[in-house]
């Protein structure tokens, strides 16, 4: 009897074995496929979008932003659409860490990318969606908040004018405000933030026209 049950728990523990090397020959296999796909993440954005595109995601290939919150490996495909907020401009400050042009001891995150503009250029709307907010907001000054549906939000800080009120629907390349200089800024500029499901991503890598690079970290 002792013998059938020293069998059996011989079988057992070589059953147990046998699955946990089956379990991590998978899980080593896994992460060797993911670091091969972290490898071909070279390609811009628009590149994948081209030719990744499904019916209703897209891949991105954005790396870790300074230790930051990370870029989802999946988007909705909505954020394929996406248009520039001002026509014309150049990127002034980019998104994630950076010195403050205010206090050169101190390093914090870039929530969104400012663009240098003209004082009172046009602001538009990247994507249709409700105004969630608009008014003066802190260091912000006069902003304005879109919530355009799938858990995506824009954000347009230090305007001028806000030509809409929280509540209004808008479409696509709507005019929302005008640029300026308003709460925490060292010149006129647009800051604009993407947020997805509450954290916020680099809007650069979706906007449809690549604005040129400019005197980085000038603007807050």
């Amino acid at each position: 009897m002792n013998r059938d049950n020293l069998a059996k728990n011989s079988k057992i523990n070589h059953y147990i074995f046998f699955v946990r090397l089956i379990t991590c020959l998978l899980l080593f296999l896994t992460l060797a496929i993911l670091k091969l796909v972290n490898k071909n993440y070279e390609h811009s954005i628009k590149s994948w979008i081209k030719y990744q595109l499904n019916d209703s995601l897209i891949v991105n290939e954005e790396p870790k932003p300074n230790n930051i919150n990370t870029v989802p490996y999946m988007f909705p495909k909505i954020l394929a659409n996406i248009s520039n907020p001002v026509e014309k401009g150049c990127i002034t400050s980019t998104f994630g860490i950076r010195t403050s042009p205010f206090n050169k001891n101190i390093k914090k995150l870039h929530k969104g990318i400012d663009i240098g503009a003209n004082y009172g250029d046009s602001i538009f709307a990247v994507l249709s969606g409700s105004v969630e907010y608009s008014g003066t907001l802190g260091d912000y000054g006069k902003c304005i908040i879109i919530d355009h549906g799938n858990k995506i939000k824009t954000l347009y800080a230090h305007c001028n004018n806000l030509d809409v009120l929280a509540g209004d629907y808008v479409n696509k390349n709507q005019k929302i405000a005008s640029v300026g200089s308003t709460g925490l800024s060292t010149g006129s500029h647009l800051h604009i933030e993407l947020m997805i499901n509450n954290t916020n991503y680099d809007p650069a890598l979706f906007l449809t026209k690549k604005y040129d690079m400019k005197n980085e970290n000038k603007n807050i």
